[in-house]
């Protein structure tokens, strides 16, 4: 019926508006047809392809009323008309389940206490038939251009959410059912025929039906399975315009049902999603929403969510203040949790583009994990019958971490075999990267090489702005680590230098992922222009936020010994103003980040004692964190704390009590060793007896490389030979060291075959002269800081009794060889006092 209205030029094209534009605005779609709003132009819905099966029972029960209705006028234009009206959509067609040809109506929330509405009071096969399809293409929408391409779909059994206050808006106090024998069905048939003739001839003239009427009288028209009498009816009514709310009635009537919750004046789908789309705020749609007459299907809740979620994501940045506040005020709003009931109870049978679109906004809308909502919509996806569309939904979805889901690996697997295939047809970098996120780790490596083309391809968008208000830049960043594939340096270098260079800000996020891919794979990016506007993003934001968000971000920061003075004092300052907030693991991740570059905070003596006591009293949050291996994180805790010459007692104790790290196949045990050695010379008070000798024992002289080299050789030229010094390890970390014995007058003595440092008492007459080369690993980048490794070496060495001498990088790279030779015989021969390191 719907096509002989169009081919007759009655109704105007009219297409999905502004809906389609903003959907695939927020998703970076290139104007391609919208599956939610297009069917026939996707293959994103499966529903919606032709189904023999489901014709088959649509014929079935048309020839049962065709057996049935043998008292109904047979004129002679009943073949005729028969045979330009649509036939009975497929089940499939309407958006069915291929197991429920005949499925219940469409569930809703209750007007009292939550409950479903009751279910219409249906007699017989042809009852049901007509019910069935009243049911669905009561908020169904033409799929071609001239509707919004919402398809209603039917209900299943309401999931485990579960709302406090009343699920539905009072909009009507009962719902009217019509029930009686087929006998009645086919008098109101006849009645309606009998009206509809006598409205032809009382007319003396044609009037031009409006754009409006026509498509309501084409939504009632598929709505119900006109046969028999009712279709010379229906073309009179074409012929010749009626009151449309007349027709509705009448033709409700002759299909002995009506539509639940129908006020008399009826907003339809269109018209609702009309008005929505100009809304400005969520909470006008919510309003709009809240004052439709009519029950709300599935999609149309779809949708309706889709046009809240992009109304708040225009009025304010994703993520800001302002954003969180607005999603609050939305997921507390009474018909928006009338909207996700609805979704939640149709779930079953609601196709795959639906659901994630639903899940998706959701997220975004900031909807609680802890409600089983999002998990359900997305356990009932079909993976394997995903196309693109989906794949990028899913993704968006599943980068929000902690969504617990059943049968999860299977899913990651299935969906990494979807998108292996569909790796060729990404055109946007935003999809690619969204898809590497969250399957890249199941990838081949031909697929993960493939994505690196395909990103070095895209390499223009990465200074574009992140739909979700970051740099694109930072999110390739993201990509490549959870693909766990490190791509070819220029293409790092150029999105490190759209991060540097472009105008986006530096968000917390962008920071972890940046850092989090180069403490994995390696800085590899020339020069340190990026951890500057890292460390200065941080430097920016501590005074506002709580020092937890940058705890793991300051910790990776000094792991590549980046020292920014300025952001460690105020980073030190938010640490004392919140430290009473964190667990031990982030106490632990502060110090961690001030021992690796050997930072000291004004009062470090009380901020020390301080966040050592805090460590004690939040300890027994140790064995509940995230951290795999709570014992290593201890020991790695009082290795720090050693850098800076404490020792507190219980955590000592506790570390190095632990068999774990006994073992030789630990590989914390060369944290155990240093740490060992460390408390062995400055405490050994604190060493239990259960210590295995092997820990204080070098097993292998240290290796030395081309700085090192360097030195040995004019350290050779200068004092003779190689006999008259030896070469050892420092006692933690394995620096080399070359160690000399001297008298007072400066005499060299020849070195031993066992090389040990002269005992405390001998030092009257002979003492222990340490060289120690330091290139610019033992130095923060940039600088002539000193990192705290290096400083605990020189400390251990000299409460050893040597005399340190230190060969800093920076006073021998370039010299000549007369120069180094100076500098060598000064510091051995005519210095008394130990090196200081800055």
């Amino acid at each position: 019926m719907f096509n002989v209205m169009k081919s007759s030029c009655v109704m105007k094209r009219r297409s999905s508006g502004n809906w389609k534009l903003l959907f695939s605005e927020v998703f970076c779609c290139n104007l391609r047809a919208d599956p939610l709003l297009s069917p026939k132009k996707s293959l994103s819905y499966e529903t919606f392809t032709y189904n023999a099966a489901a014709e088959n029972e649509d014929n079935e029960v048309d020839q049962y009323d065709d057996d049935k209705d043998t008292t109904a006028q047979k004129s002679g234009n009943e073949n005729e008309t028969k045979s330009i009206v649509e036939q009975p959509k497929p089940a499939l067609e309407l958006g069915l389940s291929p197991s429920q040809p005949n499925a219940p109506a469409v569930l809703a929330p209750s007007d009292t206490n939550g409950s479903l509405y009751d279910d219409l009071s249906i007699k017989g096969k042809r009852d049901s038939k007509l019910a069935s399809h009243f049911n669905l293409a009561e908020a169904t929408f033409a799929s071609d251009s001239k509707s919004s391409g919402i398809c209603s779909l039917l209900s299943s059994e309401p999931t485990s959410m579960d709302f406090t206050e009343s699920l539905s808006r009072s909009k009507s106090t009962e719902s009217g059912v019509h029930s009686g024998g087929e006998n009645e069905v086919e008098e109101e048939d006849v009645k309606v025929t009998e009206a509809s003739v006598e409205a032809s001839e009382n007319t003396q003239k044609e009037i031009v039906i409006c754009e409006d009427e026509v498509d309501k009288i084409a939504k009632v028209l598929e709505s119900v399975d006109l046969i028999g009498e009712n279709i010379a009816a229906t073309t009179s009514i074409l012929a010749h315009a009626i009151d449309v709310d007349e027709l509705e009635s009448k033709l409700f009537e002759s299909a002995s049902i009506v539509a639940p919750i129908v006020c008399k004046q009826t907003t339809t789908d269109e018209e609702l999603l009309q008005v929505i789309s100009q809304c400005s705020s969520p909470l006008d749609v919510l309003a709009c929403v809240h004052l439709h007459s009519t029950t709300l299907s599935p999609i149309l809740s779809v949708a309706c969510i889709h046009h809240i979620y992009l109304k708040t994501l225009a009025k304010y940045p994703r993520n800001s203040t302002e954003y969180n506040k607005l999603c609050g005020e939305v997921l507390t709003n009474r018909d928006f949790r009338d909207l996700v009931f609805i979704i939640e109870t149709n779930v079953k049978f609601m196709n795959n583009f639906a659901l994630l679109t639903a899940a998706s906004d959701l997220l975004y809308l900031r909807l609680t994990l802890k409600q089983s909502t999002i998990p359900v919509l997305l356990s009932h996806i079909e993976f394997e019958s995903m196309d693109l569309d989906e794949l990028r939904l899913l993704a968006s979805c599943l980068h929000t971490p902690n969504i617990s889901l059943i049968n999860s690996e299977y899913m990651y697997n299935v969906s990494a075999s979807v998108a292996m295939r569909c790796i060729d047809q990404i055109q946007d970098l935003y999809t690619l990267l969204n898809i590497m996120k969250c399957f890249g780790r199941y990838f081949t490596n031909a697929a993960k090489r493939k994505c690196e083309g395909g990103v070095a391809g895209l390499s223009t968008d990465l200074e574009m702005l992140h739909p979700d208000g970051r740099s694109m830049a930072a999110h390739m960043f993201d990509a490549f680590y959870r693909m766990e594939h490190a791509p070819a340096r220029p293409l790092l270098q150029k999105a490190s230098d759209a991060i540097t260079d472009g105008n986006i800000p530096v968000q917390p996020q962008d920071i972890s992922a940046v850092l989090r891919y180069c403490v994995k794979f390696g800085y590899t990016i020339h020069g340190h222009k990026l951890l500057d506007v890292l460390s200065n993003a941080i430097y920016e934001r501590l005074p506002f936020e709580h020092a937890s968000q940058f705890t793991t971000n300051v910790k990776w920061l000094t792991v590549f010994y980046y020292y920014n003075q300025s952001m460690l004092e105020r980073f030190v300052g938010a640490v004392k103003k919140n430290m009473a907030n964190l667990d031990f693991v982030a106490l632990s991740d502060i110090l961690d980040s001030l021992a690796q570059v050997y930072f000291l905070p004004k009062n470090a003596e009380e901020f020390f004692e301080q966040l050592h006591m805090e460590m004690l009293r939040k300890l027994p949050t140790l064995k509940t964190s995230h951290v795999h291996n709570a014992n290593r994180k201890l020991l790695l805790t009082a290795f720090h704390f050693a850098v800076f010459g404490r020792y507190p007692e219980t955590l000592i104790k506790l570390t190095l009590e632990d068999k774990q790290f006994i073992n030789n196949r630990s590989g914390s045990r060369f944290f155990m060793k240093d740490l060992c050695k460390a408390v062995s010379i400055e405490r050994p008070d604190l060493l239990p007896s259960s210590i295995p000798s092997d820990l204080f024992m070098d097993a292998k002289p240290p290796q030395i490389y081309a700085f090192e080299k360097d030195v040995r050789h004019f350290l050779t030229n200068l004092v003779g030979g190689y006999h008259n010094y030896n070469l050892i390890s420092s006692p933690v970390r394995n620096f080399p060291v070359f160690l000399l014995r001297m008298r007072l007058d400066g005499e060299l003595l020849p070195a031993t075959r066992h090389p040990s440092f002269i005992p405390p008492h001998m030092h009257q007459m002979i003492q222990n002269v340490a060289v120690v080369p330091l290139p610019r690993s033992r130095f923060c980048i940039d600088s002539r800081h000193a990192i705290g490794k290096t400083r605990l070496v020189l400390r251990l060495l000299r409460a050893q009794g040597a005399r340190v001498v230190v060969v800093p990088h920076f006073e021998w790279d370039g010299q000549s060889s007369a120069r180094k030779l100076s500098l060598l015989r000064t510091k051995i021969f005519m210095q008394r006092a130990d090196d200081v390191v800055e």
